[in-house]
């Protein structure tokens, strides 16, 4: 990865330069979806499953999963079945109204690379959908 980063300063010889940052962005797990969108008519359940998936090199358990407690989005975290396995997260949301559901659920990790990461819901209940 690259990027370039102008830099304005209040030297009177160097007033602007361009700062180049590079590196390597190793993937510290895989999430799939990253954000969970669904769409459905009033009265339907939606659902949904997250999938979370460790890297080797960065290894890590999620401790806790928060979410607002107020939320018709209900989300349960399955710990993996093998060591090192997939974590999965199941996502069920009903309303028997028209209008938009949105939820975050926080994953708290005993990573050091990762110790807290977001998930997006959004629910879209419409006659039309």
């Amino acid at each position: 990865m690259t990027k370039h980063v102008l830099v304005e300063t209040n030297d009177p010889g160097t007033k602007k330069f361009t700062l180049t940052v590079s590196g390597t962005v190793e993937r510290v797990a895989t999430i799939k979806p990253q954000a969970v969108y669904m769409h459905g008519r009033p009265g339907q359940t939606l659902e949904s499953v997250i999938t979370i998936t460790p890297s080797e090199k960065y290894m890590f358990s999620i401790l806790s999963m928060t979410q607002n407690p107020n939320s018709p989005v209900r989300a349960t975290l399955q710990a993996p079945e093998e060591e090192n396995g997939t974590w999965r997260v199941s996502i069920r949301v009903d309303s028997d109204r028209e209008g938009n559901i949105f939820d975050n659920l926080v994953f708290k990790t005993d990573s050091a690379h990762k110790p807290q990461f977001r998930i997006r819901v959004a629910a879209l209940f419409h006659k039309n959908s």
